[in-house]
């Protein structure tokens, strides 16, 4: 159990190996594409009535719309990310790997808005 809780401190007080702007920028720019999801896929997908406040679909549709146009900007932001890294001395690589995860997550949205919206021409919301 020592071990347990030794190598438990050991991987939370360890740095990252990121200068610490850039590491903010990182953390800054997937925390706001995260939000951008959550937004696009409980306005696409809205949970089941709790509240006499629910938005329409009309305004649901715009939401996923205005989602979408922010999400289609990650490639760019990431990009610039890269370039930042890459003035302070971190490989490319190293940001494109960290940034992965989402840059996936947003394409599988983004592919996922185009697939639905050729099958209708007019975005249906559940």
């Amino acid at each position: 159990m020592t071990q347990n809780v030794s190598a438990w401190l050991d991987i939370r007080t360890r740095k990252t190996d990121f200068p610490p702007t850039l590491f903010r920028q990182l953390t800054t720019c997937q925390t706001a594409a995260n939000e951008f999801l959550r937004q696009f896929w409980t306005s696409l997908y809205p949970p089941p009535m709790t509240t006499s406040s629910s938005a329409t679909p009309s305004q649901n549709a715009a939401k996923v719309a205005k989602m979408v146009g922010y999400l289609s900007k990650t490639h760019e932001k990431v990009g610039a990310l890269v370039r930042a890294g890459q003035m302070e001395g971190v490989e490319p690589e190293r940001v494109e790997v960290a940034m992965k995860p989402l840059l996936d997550a947003v394409e599988h949205a983004l592919a996922f808005y185009r697939v639905r919206g050729a099958k209708n021409s007019t975005l249906k919301i559940a």
